[in-house]
């Protein structure tokens, strides 16, 4: 498989591991997903909490393609697709695909659904992380 350069973490890229630019190791990273009033995200696919999630091995982290999206941000967390009815998860990833100038959603080929975040909860860690 060709490896696409733009994956990266932070500065530095990372190694490929399957086809896929990933991070290296068992590096897990903390998120916020939004999802509709019945756990499924914006593809259709549902979520459970506590469930983990991952592409398989012939499948490759492509953003907004294939893929488990997330929000590094809680402010940058999508509520316009289900509005009232949006419910919030915090997440763990790996194998993240990092986003590249103003997109904040990032792409990975693992997630875990740690727990459903209420939407005080959800609406007091967005003021924490605003940014003016």
């Amino acid at each position: 498989m060709r490896a696409n350069y733009v994956h990266r973490l932070g500065h530095r890229l990372t190694q490929p591991i399957l086809g896929r630019w990933a991070i290296p190791g068992p590096v897990s990273i903390k998120g916020y997903k939004a999802m509709g009033p019945d756990f499924t995200g914006f593809g259709g696919f549902k979520y459970k909490p506590g469930q983990t999630y991952e592409l398989s091995l012939f499948q490759r982290v492509i953003p907004f393609e294939q893929g488990f999206h997330f929000s590094k941000s809680p402010y940058r967390c999508p509520d316009h697709y289900w509005g009232a009815r949006t419910r919030y998860a915090e997440v763990e990833a790996w194998y993240v695909n990092e986003p590249l100038g103003d997109d904040q959603i990032s792409t990975a080929a693992k997630l875990r659904i740690v727990r459903e975040i209420p939407k005080e909860e959800m609406s007091l860690l967005r003021v924490k992380t605003m940014s003016f």
